[in-house]
């Protein structure tokens, strides 16, 4: 799990170092025709190195922070049909435009950890459907129709809460 997290993240760092990498190797060209005219390429070699050291000091396997955002959050099902006495537990996952929707199971378990303070769980209707706040296990009461919301507070101070639409039947 932090195998394919580290991977990911440090092909985003690498991109993102690239970036002002070449802006400088630019400069650096630049730079080069002018001291080519004018002085010998010895200040060119090590303006090289220390662009070197400074990518390399960005593959040391420092990993920038993944945070979570209520935009990279769903719940699952959105809808679902269920019998009286069935149950089944709502599950939060990433959106499918979320950065982290390719993550496997426990890479997204501990980011979640991480970044989710608390989850709750509530029924409009918990004579039709009943769900425990804490687990979100749903179960079919009666025929109907509710809606279950799930509240997420994430670490960064934002919140969200999503719906799923239960329809129980005979």
């Amino acid at each position: 799990m932090k195998k394919k997290l580290f991977t990911l993240l440090t092909a985003v760092a690498v991109c993102f170092s690239m970036i002002p990498s070449a802006a400088a190797n630019a400069k650096t060209t630049t730079t080069t025709i002018i001291e080519d005219s004018e002085t010998e390429n010895d200040d060119d070699d090590s303006s090289n190195m220390s662009m070197d050291e400074d990518e390399d000091d960005n593959e040391t396997g420092e990993i920038p922070s993944c945070e979570l955002t209520k935009y990279d959050l769903s719940v699952y099902p959105a809808k679902k049909t269920i019998r009286i006495g069935q149950s089944f537990n709502i599950d939060i996952v990433a959106t499918d435009e979320s950065e982290f929707a390719d993550l496997d199971d426990p890479e997204w378990e501990e980011l979640c950890s991480e970044n989710i303070d608390s989850i709750s769980f509530r029924s409009s209707k918990t004579s039709v459907a009943s769900v425990n706040k804490v687990t979100g296990k749903v179960k079919g009461r009666k025929k109907g129709t509710a809606i279950i919301k799930t509240t997420i507070d994430l670490a960064n101070g934002e919140s969200i809460t999503l719906k799923s639409k239960i329809y129980v039947v005979r």
